[in-house]
């Protein structure tokens, strides 16, 4: 099911991705962070859907990262953990086989690599660090931390991984990680699911709720968003659109399909059909009101079977599967020596 990104163009470097499948190098995949704090739409689960299809095409290990930005939550353990578990089903619940997927948090992350990180933050001057940040110094922490995560060789289900296929860039510049002698990851990026009312919707009138379809909608939320804000790059009359199809670049439902779809042949028939003016808008919307209800109605079933004992998160104590090579970084022109750390061993 990985292929259907190669063919259908939803990858923006989709030759990284062809060399792994292709190749007998074995690769572990680092998903990114999830903010416990936001709601999952699906953007996230495009993206989440896509990790599942390169784990089931290579039985690669994943790494996801759960953080938190909402400094309530951060008060109160209680209510923490709780978003935690819940975003950690939600994740889950997108077909990841939970046997090979490690759920980690900052905290757990930073204590492991703490020492690689200081190491990279010394070879990184200060513009480049403020490029990568986000908004603020915890932003910017975070990112370092994920950027030197990916990077380090790891230790998963008793098998060293030297490669990892990182989805998604991240926005520190490579000099900064050359100086530090640590290697570039291979990095796949999907081409970003657009908002309902499209490229061509006007920013100033944004409103998420209606540019978004959460994974927390109900049946009909689905429908109505979809029918009423979906933008449609079909003809403005039958005459037109029969003419001279629809465009399928701006079309908006036509994009999603592409995503979620499975079917290579109903795809393509949409496809011909659609931009040929055979088929029209509200077919093409009625056909992802219904794969969305299935998605979502699917996604929620899996959520709730989804119980405590089955989360992944990796410990330090309990699950002793990982070890991180801080290599050999020359920063101010002092060499210093290999380090090998290998914890709860």
């Amino acid at each position: 099911m990985a292929a259907r990104y190669l063919t259908r163009g939803l990858l923006e470097n989709s030759s990284v991705l062809a060399e792994l499948l292709e190749g007998k190098e074995r690769f572990y995949l680092f998903a990114g962070t999830f903010d416990v704090s936001e709601q999952l739409d699906l953007r996230h689960l495009a993206s989440l859907q896509f990790v599942k299809d390169v784990q089931t095409a290579t039985a690669a290990p994943v790494v996801i990262i759960l953080s938190c930005t909402d400094s309530k939550l951060s008060i109160d353990p209680a209510k923490r953990k709780a978003c935690f578990d819940a975003q950690a089903r939600s994740v889950l619940a997108c077909g990841l086989d939970k046997s090979r997927t490690f759920i980690l948090t900052p905290p757990s992350i930073s204590s492991r690599i703490y020492r690689s990180v200081v190491d990279v933050s010394k070879c990184m001057l200060i513009n480049e660090a403020v490029r990568g940040a986000k908004t603020d110094v915890a932003a910017l922490q975070q990112e370092l931390v994920e950027a030197v995560f990916c990077r380090l060789p790891q230790t998963l289900l008793g098998e060293t991984f030297t490669k990892c296929l990182r989805i998604g860039q991240d926005r520190f510049p490579k000099a900064a990680f050359e100086r530090a002698n640590l290697p570039e990851p291979a990095v796949v990026q999907l081409k970003p699911l657009p908002m309902l009312q499209g490229e061509l919707g006007n920013a100033q009138t944004f409103n998420s709720n209606c540019q978004l379809l959460f994974l927390s909608d109900d049946p009909p939320m689905i429908e109505m968003k979809i029918r009423k804000h979906a933008f449609s790059g079909g003809g403005s009359t039958k005459e037109e659109h029969e003419k001279h199809g629809a465009n399928l670049e701006i079309d908006v439902p036509y994009k999603y399909l592409s995503y979620f779809l499975e079917s290579d042949n109903e795809w393509a028939n949409i496809k011909g059909e659609y931009g040929g003016g055979k088929m029209y808008t509200g077919a093409v919307k009625e056909r992802l009101v219904c794969l969305v209800k299935e998605m979502l109605a699917s996604h929620k079933m899996a959520s709730m079977s989804i119980s405590d004992k089955d989360l992944p998160y990796l410990s330090l104590t309990n699950r002793p599967l990982m070890r991180h090579v801080i290599l050999k970084p020359s920063c101010n022109m002092i060499e210093r020596e290999r380090i090998c750390e290998e914890e709860c061993s």
